[in-house]
C-alpha cells in the first residue's frame, strides 16, 4: 500500500476512524486515546502528524508503525516497514512554531534548556512522547507496548520525583513501551523519564522503570514480546548498592538470560549528554 492518503483512508474505513480532509490537512479520530472529536492530523505533503488530544505525533513512518502495533496489521509505506529509533531528521519548522505558540507546550522549553536539552531535542520529545505542561507541572502521558492509553504522572517543574494518577498503574508499566522497536533485540532499563529521553535520543531502545516495585511483573511482561534477548541496567549511579536491584538482576536473568551493567561514576543518565551516552554504552550494542 502507497502514498498517505490512501493509507489514512484505509485504517479510517476498516475502524471507523472518521477520516475529514481540508485541504493537505486530514484529521480522524485519534485510536490511540478515547477521542470523540478527531483531535488526530495529518499534514499530507509533509506527512508530519499530532493529536491534540493525547498529545502523540512524528513522522508518518512512525504513525504507521503505531496503527500496525494498534490494529495488529502489516502495512508498509511505498513498500518498506518503517520505524526509527532516536529519529535524528529536523522537526518541521512551521510545527515548532506552532506549538511554540502554543502556552501549554511553549511553557515547557526553558525547563529543557535548563537540563542540557537543546532546542531540537525538546521539539523531538514533547512530540514524541506527548509530554506537556499543566501550571507548575509537567505531564507524561502513558501508551503500552500496544499503544493503548493507560494513564499520566507528573512532576513539579521545582521540585525532584514523579507521582502518578491515582488510576495509574506504575508498577506494571515502563515509560516509553509504545516507542519501543521490535526490530532490535536488546533495550536498556533506567530509572526515570529524563534518563529515557536522552538514552533514546542517542538512539537505543530504552525503557524508564519509573520505581523499583514490581521487577518480576514488568520483565515478564517485556519478555512476553519475544523480541528482547538482552536487557542492560543502565541506572542512576546512587542506586547500585540498594537490595532492590538485586531483584533487577535475578528477574532480568531468568527472563532473558543476558544481563548487562553500566555504572555511571556519579549522577543519573539524564545528567550526560547524548555523546556520552553512547559512549557509555557502546561496548554493549
Amino acid at each position: 500500500m502507497e502514498g498517505i492518503e490512501s493509507i489514512i483512508r484505509y485504517f479510517s474505513n476498516k475502524y471507523d476512524l472518521r477520516v475529514k480532509i481540508s485541504g493537505r490537512e486530514f484529521s480522524l479520530l485519534c485510536p490511540f486515546h478515547l477521542d470523540t472529536k478527531n483531535s488526530l492530523f495529518v499534514n499530507s505533503e509533509n506527512g508530519l502528524w499530532h493529536c491534540f488530544g493525547c498529545g502523540l505525533g512524528g513522522n508518518f513512518s512512525r504513525l504507521v508503525s503505531f496503527l500496525n502495533k494498534k490494529f495488529g496489521e502489516n502495512v508498509s509505506l511505498n513498500g518498506q516497514k518503517f520505524f526509527y529509533i532516536g529519529d535524528d531528521s529536523k522537526v518541521n519548522n512551521k510545527w515548532k512554531t506552532k506549538v511554540s505558540d502554543n502556552e501549554v507546550f511553549g511553557s515547557l522549553i526553558s525547563y529543557f534548556l535548563s537540563r542540557n536539552f537543546s532546542d531540537d531535542d525538546y521539539y523531538k520529545i514533547i512530540n514524541y512522547f506527548g509530554v506537556w505542561s499543566s501550571r507548575d507541572r509537567i505531564v507524561f502521558p502513558v501508551w503500552d507496548f500496544d499503544v493503548s492509553y493507560v494513564g499520566k504522572f507528573y512532576r513539579l517543574l521545582n521540585e525532584k520525583g514523579y507521582f502518578f494518577e491515582k488510576n495509574f498503574l506504575a508498577s506494571k508499566f515502563f515509560y516509553g513501551e509504545w516507542l519501543l522497536s521490535r526490530d532490535s533485540d536488546m533495550v536498556v532499563l533506567v530509572e526515570g523519564a529524563f534518563d529515557l529521553f536522552r538514552v533514546y535520543l542517542a538512539g537505543f531502545n530504552c525503557l524508564a522503570s519509573l520505581n523499583f516495585s514490581k521487577a518480576s511483573l514488568k520483565l515478564a511482561r517485556l519478555s512476553k514480546l519475544g523480541c528482547i534477548k538482552r536487557i542492560v541496567l543502565f541506572f542512576d549511579s546512587d542506586i547500585w548498592d540498594k537490595p532492590v536491584v538485586d531483584k533487577w538482576r535475578y528477574y532480568g536473568d531468568k527472563f532473558f538470560g543476558d544481563v548487562r551493567e553500566v555504572h555511571l561514576e556519579s549522577g543519573d543518565p539524564a545528567d550526560y549528554s547524548v555523546e556520552d551516552i553512547k559512549g557509555f554504552l557502546s561496548d554493549v550494542k
